[in-house]
């Protein structure tokens, strides 16, 4: 029987071409995602993932470039949630139940050590140290010039602080730099103290009562307003500005490996942990349907295959893929004959 490899090849070609295709294309790639969910699905996650799993993540993280077309596609994804963000009309409220509000306030307020431990990290801090600084002398001099203490230790004093202190200022300037100089000595002198005392202050009265109270009270005058209204403040420009400004951030992060050993360590622990179950069984557990996932993708990928097929691709992938067979059929038949005849 003389065999005609290239007829059969055209026919080859043609039944692939229909099968995806046309009406059948969807079908067609459901079958094929369905039998590999199928195949991965009573089989452990151990053994459908690498050995090396934790590593190869760790490489990818790693590796990931932060160019200016990365930058430019996270701006855009900016740009759309900023715009989705303003063009929504819920409310706050309309996010999320207020009792489960409530009890993660709860939650984060039982945290007693981290909100020592932040407490002490503000209050050690050079810029805390300046505002308390500024505060008590600003607020010390605006009593001794408003409150006549000066008045009632100089003579003739009294009608120029009712002048006010642009007043006394301009009259007796002097007055005022004695004040400035006494004010500025006493505040450095007592700093060290006022900052202690407000530690002490601050972790007595941030307990768990207190923060939900304001919590309470935020959610109360925010809970009535729109999410445009809320997230309003930058704009357009100033959300560009902003992406662009951390990509050298993100780029340093990624650098210092820290990112890459937290993805591998994830990647160990889930493993570690569902390794030996069935990849079906962690999946139902999480909610998710063999055969809405296969529904799903084959959905989303259709439209490329119509777009492959219209294009003239999916025929070259396809005799790409067929002609190296044909091409060997006619020795492959001589070789079997021959074994066949010995």
């Amino acid at each position: 029987m003389t065999i005609d490899a290239g007829r059969l090849l055209e026919a080859h070609v043609a039944f692939e071409l229909a099968r995806w295709s046309g009406e059948g294309a969807r079908e067609a790639l459901r079958v094929e995602v369905e039998a590999v969910l199928a195949w991965a699905w009573s089989r452990p996650l151990g053994d459908v993932l690498p050995d090396d799993t934790p590593a190869l993540v760790a490489d990818v993280v790693t590796d990931l470039p932060v160019t200016a077309a990365t930058v430019d596609v996270a701006a855009e994804v900016v740009a759309a949630a900023d715009e989705a963000l303003a063009a929504s009309d819920l409310t706050v409220a309309d996010l999320a139940q207020r009792t489960h509000v409530d009890e993660l306030v709860d939650l984060l307020a039982s945290w007693e050590e981290p909100r020592g431990r932040a407490v002490a990290a503000v209050t050690s801090s050079e810029a805390y140290s300046r505002l308390v600084a500024h505060v008590l002398y600003r607020g010390i001099k605006a009593y001794l010039l408003t409150e006549n203490v000066i008045a009632r230790r100089l003579p003739g004093a009294s009608a120029l602080v009712r002048l006010g202190q642009r007043g006394l200022s301009s009259a007796a300037p002097s007055l005022e730099a004695g004040v400035d100089r006494q004010l500025t000595g006493f505040v450095q002198a007592n700093i060290a103290d006022t900052l202690a005392e407000s530690r002490r202050y601050l972790d007595a009265t941030l307990d768990r009562q207190t923060l939900a109270s304001m919590a309470a009270e935020a959610w109360d005058s925010v809970q009535t307003r729109s999410v445009a209204a809320v997230t309003d403040g930058l704009g357009a420009d100033d959300l560009d500005e902003l992406v662009h400004r951390c990509a050298p951030l993100v780029q340093d992060v990624l650098g210092s490996g820290l990112p890459a050993a937290v993805a591998a360590a994830v990647a160990r622990r889930l493993i570690d942990r569902f390794g030996d179950r069935p990849v079906g069984e962690t999946l139902d557990g999480l909610g998710v349907d063999r055969a809405q996932l296969a529904d799903l993708i084959a959905t989303w990928a259709t439209p490329a295959v119509a777009r492959a097929a219209a294009s003239g691709l999916l025929e070259a992938r396809v005799r790409a893929r067929l002609e190296p067979f044909y091409a060997a059929l006619p020795s492959l038949l001589a070789d079997d004959a021959a074994g066949l005849g010995a």
